[in-house]
């Protein structure tokens, strides 16, 4: 709920300082999943009920947007933590494992996820 507030006032730079608050215990892709995502969900639903006007749904949104390219630093630095973790696992490792296989899996460089909003400035943001 103190996130919705944040990004609903309009204050983009506070929003930012809570979700680094909660980064120092948990992953970034926990924190949209249990806290960003929902902060929307919460202004949708006061959309839905006719709560919200346009204004501050648009506010919210763009609010939401400033956080996730504010937050882009964070991924980065989870991206070259877990890339440092796995280069240092392939380094230790011997080349045999108990009966299992290694999966050969793309490691996402130069890959990007495309995300198509639906009905609004609130699904754009998430």
């Amino acid at each position: 709920a103190r996130l919705y507030q944040r990004l609903l006032a309009g204050d983009p730079d506070e929003a930012t300082d809570h979700a680094e608050e909660m980064l120092e215990e948990k992953y970034l892709v926990d924190f949209y999943d249990k806290v960003a995502i929902p902060a929307l969900l919460l202004g949708e639903q006061d959309r839905a009920r006719g709560v919200m006007g346009d204004q501050q749904r648009r506010q919210l949104a763009a609010s939401a947007q400033a956080l996730v390219a504010n937050l882009d630093e964070s991924a980065q630095e989870e991206a070259d933590e877990e890339d440092g973790t796995f280069v240092a696992a392939e380094a230790s490792d011997d080349g045999e494992t108990a009966g299992e296989e290694e999966a050969d899996l793309p490691d996402g460089t130069d890959m990007s996820v495309l995300c198509a909003g639906g009905r609004g400035e609130l699904d754009d943001a998430a």
